[in-house]
């Protein structure tokens, strides 16, 4: 048996007695298989003029009580959604075969593909939900188009069949089962007889109306129109609201129910195929010669496609360390996978889109180099929290560098994740901690110093992490700035200085320079401002430095260097921001500041060899400052030791 002849042998076993189409490759067998056998069956088979007259036809057959099916591919796909999204508003159940094919437009009529993947979910205008099936076998297929019949007259829903060309046009031997091993769910039926009490779309306990079938004497009224309960439209935004959330909510609810998955050779995987439909059987074979290669490699096959199995992707995400998305198109369930999987293992797409199948050997090209390694996520990814990004800064804004360096720090020092606490206080540059996958706090205004040091105190084995910017820390911290550099705290403190408050929008700061303008200094600023790095060497810190956005190797090592420094550690970063302080001073464009950063630095050896007319405009980076000095945890072990208290 074909494909597609499967597809309409499971329909009428599901009780499947209306069909209307219009011919179009590669799901035209659909259409003539139900031409032959549905008038044996007592039932009705048209052929419209095109997809829209097709699918207003199966809708009308099942507001009268029939349960329907139409079947088309890409273009005519595209022309139905209409009526589509008229269904999926008045609630009545229809299955809709879609035998993808490759596009746009006509694309190539004959050649198989699985492009229309987003189209199944997204291809109507508005909000709705909407159940997706894919089969990857003659005998599935039989079996799905039963369950999709199932679940459109459960939910009173459209339910769409993601077929592709290579299942629609396979041959296989198949057992068909017997009549009495089919469930089949019945047409919903009022609880009530016929009143002018009853009202259709009154949600039953599942959340789906139980709508009466047109002839049977309740005088119902549909509409695509948002309408309350009665059928009749309503312009109340309570009511749009309720309505919206409901067709939401009948399909979400049965979620766990409705997601179907079959799961392979996963019990020892470290890495994983994700497929469907007829590419998860090239998939399957690639999975199993790359097994006996020695390649851990297990394959999840998802046979729900909408609505999306997000857990089961979350949970494969958890285990393994990399999947790999083969797909006949661009790319497009790969973006839910990715999604779903919330960055905690790499996400690598197989695409092919040349009217061609994809071979085994291709796909097993691909697992073979994700397990060696070449699609292992770059170890920094690991430590941002991926669904916190993108962050919020500032397009060309240098915070997003900094926070990137002090991973890239945390990680050329091997630091335990689990024993990293990262620690912010108020401002743009304070927003790094909530990206960032380690413990964090995220403070008061000029507070974080104090907490990081009650942390660090409590808690001394912990690498405590502070970042601040440079009205934070200079104006209203400054005070606590200076005195948990006077007690040598063990912390790590990277100032992201852009010379301005950037986040309130862009007042001077304590390290604005002389004569630069801000909101608050429209004239230019006449306070001479802090050099952070000074105050922190004469406060007693231990080790002193200064990088910027531009010198990102250097400031890595700085950092890393403030990192390994057994007492109070600041690392100043200057960052560029050109929407506060770039466009009040003639350097809105963020690459002008950075080439301001290449052209002004000057390493700290050769900085003190300049004279003195050769250092106006410049500044020193590198190590600027660092003495040894017992920090102030383990010379408060002193007053332990002095007290009789518990040794360590």
């Amino acid at each position: 048996m074909q494909g597609n002849e499967a597809c309409s042998y499971g329909a009428l076993a599901a009780g499947v007695r209306f069909f209307a189409g219009y011919p179009i490759t590669p799901s035209t067998e659909i259409a003539e298989t139900m031409a032959k056998l549905l008038p044996k069956m007592g039932g009705k088979f048209v052929q419209m003029e095109d997809e829209i007259a097709s699918m207003g036809a199966v809708l009308g057959a099942s507001l009268a009580g029939d349960k329907v099916l139409t079947a088309t591919s890409g273009p005519g796909f595209s022309l139905k959604q209409e009526l589509i999204g008229y269904a999926c508003a008045a609630e009545i159940p229809v299955v809709i075969a879609n035998v993808q094919r490759v596009g746009p437009s006509t694309g190539q009529p004959t050649s198989p593909a699985q492009g229309d993947i987003m189209q199944a979910r997204w291809g109507t205008h508005g909000d709705h939900s909407i159940i997706a099936l894919s089969p990857w076998s003659v005998r599935e297929t039989f079996d799905v188009t039963v369950m999709a019949v199932n679940y459109a007259e459960r939910f009173r829903t459209p339910v769409i069949l993601l077929m592709d060309e290579i299942v629609g046009h396979l041959r296989e031997n198949i057992d068909v089962p017997e009549k009495d091993d089919i469930e089949i769910y019945p047409r919903r039926q009022p609880k009530m007889a016929p009143s002018p009490e009853y009202k259709a779309y009154t949600p039953d306990t599942d959340l789906v109306p139980n709508i009466a079938d047109f002839g049977k004497g309740y005088h119902i009224h549909v509409t695509g129109l948002i309408h309350d309960e009665t059928g009749f439209p309503s312009g109340s935004p309570i009511v749009t609201k309720e309505v919206i959330n409901r067709l939401h909510k009948k399909i979400d609810i049965a979620r766990d129910e409705i997601c179907h998955y079959e799961a392979y050779n996963m019990e020892d995987a470290e890495y994983a195929i994700v497929s469907y439909g007829g590419t998860a059987r090239t998939a399957y074979e690639a999975m199993l010669e790359a097994r006996k290669k020695g390649y851990k490699v297990g394959m999840v096959r998802l046979i729900t496609i909408w609505p999306f199995a997000d857990k089961v992707i979350a949970d494969l995400a958890d285990k393994v360390d990399a999947i790999l998305v083969p797909e006949l198109n661009y790319g497009q369930l790969v973006h839910e996978v990715q999604r779903a999987s919330e960055g905690k293992c790499k996400v690598e797409f197989l695409g092919k889109y040349d009217t061609q199948i994809f071979t085994p050997a291709e796909i097993e090209t691909a697992i073979i180099k994700m397990c060696e390694g070449g699609n292992k996520p770059r170890v920094y990814e690991q430590h941002f929290r991926q669904n916190r990004l993108p962050h919020l800064w500032c397009p060309g804004c240098g915070n997003g560098i900094v926070m990137k360096a002090i991973v890239d720090a945390i990680v050329k020092k091997n630091l335990d994740p689990d024993k990293t606490v990262i620690v912010s206080g108020i401002g743009c540059s304070s927003r790094a901690s909530g990206y960032m996958d380690f413990d964090t706090l995220h403070t008061a205004h000029g507070r974080a110093i104090p907490f990081a040091t009650g942390i660090k105190l409590a808690r001394p084995e912990l690498n405590v992490i502070v970042i601040t910017g440079d009205g934070d820390c200079m104006a209203i911290g400054g005070n606590h700035f200076i005195h948990g550099a006077r007690r040598n705290v063990d912390l790590t403190v990277v100032l992201f200085n852009n010379n301005i408050y950037g986040m309130t929008g862009g007042q001077a700061s304590p390290t604005t320079p002389l004569d630069k303008k801000a909101t608050t200094a429209p004239y230019g600023c006449v306070d001479n401002p802090f050099d952070p790095c000074n105050l922190a060497a004469a406060a007693g810190a231990t080790y002193v430095a200064r990088s910027t956005a531009y010198h990102v190797p250097h400031l890595i090592n700085m950092i890393a260097g403030g990192i390994e420094n057994k007492g109070f550690s600041l690392i100043e970063a200057i960052v560029q921001c050109p929407t506060a302080f770039g466009r009040k001073n003639k350097m809105a464009d963020p690459a002008q500041m950075m080439m301001w950063m290449r052209d002004n630095a000057v390493m700290k050896p050769a900085f003190d060899k300049l004279a003195d007319d050769k250092k106006v405009g410049k500044f020193p980076i590198g190590l600027l400052h660092q003495h040894q000095s017992i920090d102030y945890d383990h010379a408060y072990d002193k007053v332990i030791e002095i007290a009789g208290g518990v040794e360590k």
